[in-house]
């Protein structure tokens, strides 16, 4: 069977790094800023309060200080911390350069690398994400799928994005 798109990636640590806080910012970044509102909102309240009982503004800087410390931690440096765990297990497992292809076909996609082949139906891709140099397949099992925008040999990132959600309609009798 002839492949319908195909698509080659070599997966350096900037475009991993990359992929999962894409996907880190789906998930995890909507809980953390809603921590975040609730850790401004306790703020606010404890700025009236202080403002209220004849305190002085300057009195909650140091809380604000620690709320914004928080934040950092919280948004920026966990996700990154944890994307770097991933990086290195990865790197682990497979060794570097990873370099995989990613053949498109009617039903299914193939991702070959490093002497392994996975083979992924439509039916279990669950979302399709993009960031500034990737598209994301995230799979039902929560395998991840890397394809570069740019590293298509035959076919375009929008033309496998119509393929997989074609597929995905038919599956479901759409």
């Amino acid at each position: 069977m002839q492949p319908l798109a195909e698509n080659q990636i070599t997966v350096t640590k900037k475009l991993f790094m990359e992929g999962m806080l894409r996907l880190s910012r789906d998930g995890y970044g909507r809980s953390a800023r809603r921590a975040m509102v609730l850790f401004a909102l306790v703020w606010v309240a404890m700025a009236v309060y202080t403002l209220a009982a004849g305190g002085q503004l300057w009195q909650t800087f140091v809380p604000l200080g620690m709320v914004c410390l928080i934040g950092l931690w919280l948004c920026v440096l966990l996700p990154r911390s944890n994307a770097r765990r991933a990086w290195r297990a990865q790197q682990a497992r497979f060794g570097s350069p990873m370099t995989r292809t990613t053949r498109l076909y009617a039903d299914h996609l193939t991702v070959q690398g490093d002497g392994v082949e996975k083979t992924v139906a439509y039916g279990d891709i669950r979302q399709i994400r993009y960031s500034r140099h990737l598209m994301l397949l995230v799979c039902a099992d929560n395998l991840g799928v890397m394809l570069a925008r740019d590293g298509f040999r035959s076919g375009t990132a929008a033309q496998a994005e119509a393929l997989i959600k074609n597929s995905k309609c038919e599956e479901n009798g759409i």
